[in-house]
């Protein structure tokens, strides 16, 4: 049975929207037509290489154009991207390459004797395409099975491997916050595309026929706000941290920073409450948060009135989404009790790489999918996520959820970000170091006095750290692990 090729729909748009722009990165640009000429060129001379359908390759390109093309000249010849950060050591590529056979690495910087295989697309593999047919392969799309093998964070430990068929990124669309907003429009990306949720709204987005704009990974909050007053998207998804900054630089404002954008969603990770309703006034008021996961995107949104209502939230599950909370046992439990998310749609992921798994989530067992997040639903079906399973505290014997702790101090007079992390101080015994970003009036006995009055004792933090910004990772998200390797210092 044949089943969808995403390159299918990107050749039909090369001929239904020949002149439009699809991708725009600095002063480069190529139209749907360029883009599907391009990503033949490629495929070409990729099957020239021997490459065969269900291989997977890794694709390590400092430019996301690139990464969108060769992803799509991929899908040509059936084989499956993995999409790497182009910024990883050569050990860790080598390390990724034999964890998911990768049978070689496109990438523009590979050091001599790289200890795996690669294609270096230096000036000669440039001059060797250009010579390539700009038709696609004839067999194009003949063997549809896997798009993409999405690597989850290495933060936590060994990397995952999320399976994700071409069909799957459909499903997605069907499911996206942006399917209302008109067909012909612009959207920004300013994370890179090794980041699933930036590569899944750029790779959606195109389907739907918009224009992708991709920012360099690397600026400062006044430097994206200018970009985004200067080009005016019709929409962008930003990471916590990203906005955390934007509302830095707007933060003297009496109108929106960005009036224009028809959505700004925040992603990636949790936001504070006093986050979303400032972001809501200084940033954008089609401000909205969602919360996804890369085993089966949407889960929940939170938008509009919902978010003056009820800002602790995550808002309400989405349409085609079916949640439960469930004990250690799967046992579902009953409203308001905190326990496991695990939701079941038709966007999830058809399996992880090897079945290889995690013991605090990211994983799929008898049909339902496990994000490793903690939550509760309430009454009105709204979701408020506790926290990661992973990042439980234990103290004296009762479980801790950092998120709980943060919540109470963000709402401290002065204070702008808080993370709240465990620290070994005797065998088996876990101590709470909440590390904050503060206006310089705000002291120890300020936040001590807030979590007397607001926490039960065994949820006050022990310690407080002052520090100028919270730590993230590649990709924007929060590090833990760098604000517990700064308590061992």
């Amino acid at each position: 049975m044949h089943s969808i090729n995403l390159a299918d729909i990107f050749v039909s748009l090369g001929h239904r929207h020949h002149n439009r722009t699809a991708l725009m990165s600095g002063r480069r640009q190529l139209t749907f037509g360029n883009l599907a000429a391009s990503a033949s060129q490629v495929a070409h001379r990729l099957a020239l290489e021997g490459l065969a359908p269900g291989q997977n390759v890794g694709i390590a390109l400092r430019d996301g154009m690139d990464v969108v093309v060769y992803l799509v000249a991929l899908w040509m010849i059936d084989a499956v991207g993995v999409v790497l950060d182009f910024r990883s050591p050569a050990l860790e590529r080598a390390a990724l390459a034999e964890e998911f056979d990768l049978v070689m690495i496109v990438t523009d910087n590979a050091p001599p004797g790289t200890p795996y295989p690669v294609i270096s697309i230096g000036g000669q593999w440039h001059e060797e395409v250009a010579r390539q047919s700009m038709s696609p392969p004839v067999s194009a799309g003949k063997n549809s099975g896997l798009a993409l093998i999405s690597l989850t964070s290495g933060t936590t430990g060994r990397p995952l491997g999320l399976l994700v068929r071409h069909e799957d990124t459909l499903m997605r669309i069907a499911q996206s916050a942006f399917r209302n907003i008109a067909t012909q429009a612009t959207h920004l990306v300013a994370q890179p595309l090794h980041f699933s949720a930036a590569r899944n709204n750029t790779i959606q987005r195109l389907v739907q026929g918009w224009t992708v704009v991709i920012h360099p990974p690397l600026y400062s909050a006044e430097e994206l706000a200018q970009e985004i007053i200067r080009i005016a998207p019709d929409t962008t998804l930003l990471v916590p941290s990203v906005i955390a900054g934007l509302l830095d630089y707007a933060r003297e404002r009496q109108t929106p920073l960005f009036p224009s954008l028809k959505l700004l969603t925040a992603g990636g990770a949790a936001s504070l409450p006093q986050q979303k309703l400032d972001a809501l006034k200084l940033l954008s008021p089609n401000y909205l948060e969602a919360y996804a996961s890369s085993l089966c995107s949407n889960i929940s949104v939170l938008m509009g009135p919902d978010i003056l209502a009820r800002p602790e939230t995550v808002g309400r599950v989405a349409e085609m989404v079916r949640l439960e909370i469930v004990d250690e046992a799967d046992r579902s439990l009953p409203v308001g009790t905190p326990g496991m998310i695990r939701v079941r749609t038709p966007s999830m992921v058809s399996g992880t790489y090897k079945s290889r798994t995690r013991p605090h989530g990211d994983r799929l067992k008898d049909g339902w999918v496990y994000p490793g997040d903690l939550g509760s639903l309430d009454e009105e079906g709204f979701l408020t996520l506790v926290g990661r399973a992973s990042d439980v505290i234990i103290r004296g014997g009762a479980n801790v959820h950092p998120s709980e702790i943060e919540r109470v101090i963000a709402a401290s007079p002065g204070v702008r970000n808080v993370a709240v992390v465990a620290y070994q101080t005797a065998r088996e015994s876990e101590e709470i170091a909440a590390f904050v970003v503060a206006d310089p009036t705000v002291t120890d006995e300020d936040l001590m006095i807030t979590a007397r009055t607001r926490l039960s004792p065994d949820k006050r933090p022990r310690r407080f750290v002052f520090v100028d910004e919270l730590p993230v990772t590649a990709v924007g998200k929060l590090d833990r692990n760098a604000l517990k390797a700064k308590l061992l210092e």
